[in-house]
């Protein structure tokens, strides 16, 4: 029997609300979504994971819903690449130690989004780790980093 796509919602765990609702969230502003976990080099095991890598496109367009895009993205003319750590809890509100911590969990992200040219992948790690550790100012947070026509933000 199939199930009624309403009925996820209704049967969601507490827990899983706050992911489904940031994904909502940047769908209806037009990025893809997708969790990602980063594999380890042992196999079997993961160094890490982000809970929302999201994608937005300059030509992105949803007219027929005649409703503009949150001006807290400030989106323009460049690509968006997003980095998002999902809390419940304000008390926990930090990235995973890994991201914060190992440049090789950052490079596997920026690789596996394919918006980073291989060649600036080192430097493009060493600019936006500073912005995944505590103490990031919403300015900064807003500002991200860019590389060529991509800018790279982490929001909490």
């Amino acid at each position: 029997m199939k199930q009624n796509p309403d009925d996820r919602m209704t049967k969601m765990h507490p827990r899983d609300l706050p992911e489904a609702v940031t994904a909502l969230y940047l769908r209806l502003n037009g990025f893809f979504t997708s969790g990602l976990v980063l594999h380890s080099e042992t196999k079997g095991l993961a160094k890490s994971d982000i809970d929302c890598l999201a994608v937005w496109h300059p030509f992105h367009d949803q007219s027929e819903r005649e409703v503009d895009t949150d001006p807290f993205l400030e989106l323009g003319a460049r690509r968006e690449l997003l980095l998002c750590e999902i809390k419940s809890s304000n008390a926990a509100l930090s990235f995973n130690e890994p991201l914060r911590t190992d440049p090789t969990a950052l490079d596997s992200v920026l690789r596996w989004s394919g918006l980073v040219p291989p060649a600036q992948i080192n430097e493009t790690v060493e600019r936006l780790l500073p912005h995944l550790q505590d103490g990031t100012t919403i300015d900064e947070v807003k500002a991200g980093i860019e590389v060529g026509d991509v800018r790279i933000r982490a929001l909490l």
